[in-house]
C-alpha cells in the first residue's frame, strides 16, 4: 500500500477493490499462486481471505483495521468473519456481498 488509508470506509472500500481486482482464498490470509499461505502484507499474494484484505489496507493491529473487522463482524451478527470466510459453503459472492454492507452501513450518519 502506498498510502494509509484514514477512515475505517476507506479500509473497507479498498479492501473490497482488492478482494475483486486480485483475488479471494480460504484457510490463509493470503496466498501466492502456487497455493502457498503468506501473510497479507507479502508482495506476491494473489488472493486474500476476508480479514486478509483488511490487513494488506491496514496493518493487523491499527485502529482502523480493528474497527473494519469489527464492522465485518457486525454484519454476519457478531460471528467471526475468519471463521464465516473458511465455512465450505462460503463464495466470493457471500463476501463482497457483507463488504457491500459493511460499506453501507459505514456510510450512514
Amino acid at each position: 500500500m502506498s498510502e494509509e488509508p484514514g477512515s475505517v470506509l476507506e479500509v473497507l472500500e479498498q479492501a473490497r477493490k482488492l478482494l475483486v481486482e486480485v483475488g479471494w482464498t480460504q484457510h490463509a490470509f493470503a496466498r501466492n499462486s502456487r497455493g502457498h499461505i503468506l501473510e497479507s502484507n507479502d508482495p506476491t499474494a494473489v488472493c486474500y481471505c476476508a480479514l486478509g484484505a483488511v490487513f494488506y489496507i491496514s496493518p493487523s493491529g491499527s485502529p482502523l483495521a480493528g474497527a473494519a473487522y469489527k464492522r465485518l463482524n457486525a454484519v454476519i451478527d457478531g460471528r467471526d468473519i475468519v471463521r464465516w470466510n473458511d465455512s465450505p459453503e462460503r463464495k466470493k459472492e457471500d463476501v463482497l456481498e457483507v463488504y457491500d454492507k459493511a460499506i453501507a452501513q459505514e456510510m450512514l450518519p
